[in-house]
């Protein structure tokens, strides 16, 4: 009866940690998701060196209006408010990253921003939320 005990004590908290998924459930910070964001964008439309680096600038600019919005939030703002202007924030990003593409990289922008933005609904688990748009 011990050994069942324990097996099934085993089971259970290997199952805990496999439920975590990668990464043991930490999110990432936001420099990771931005380097990861570069890295997958570099990869996906084959940017240069001029490309990475203004890409990097558009980053940093969205990193930090991001987190005057969210501090604004956390000090008691409007929670929908602020993902209204997060989802502005990301459309402008995207709107400033397609100006320094070239012609070619476009359409492949274009599947890469659909494929992100499945994804993210995906892992909302709630698909698109009622009061928000679809990008164009």
């Amino acid at each position: 009866m011990k050994k069942l005990g324990t097996i099934l004590v085993l089971f259970l908290g290997l199952n805990a940690i496999w439920a975590q998924g990668p990464g043991g459930g930490q999110r990432m910070s936001m420099e990771e998701r931005q380097a990861q964001e570069l890295k997958n964008l570099t990869k996906a439309l084959d940017l240069d060196e001029n490309q990475i680096t203004a890409v990097k600038e558009l980053q940093a600019d969205f990193a930090k209006e991001a987190k005057e919005l969210r501090s604004g939030m956390q000090q008691g703002g409007d929670r929908q408010a602020m993902r209204e202007g997060m989802y502005k924030l990301r459309n402008q990003f995207d709107v400033d990253v397609k100006a320094v593409l070239t012609k070619e990289q476009y359409p492949k922008f274009e599947e890469y921003i659909k494929n992100r933005d499945s994804q993210m609904q995906q892992r909302q688990g709630q698909g698109q939320r009622q009061g928000q748009k679809t990008r164009n």
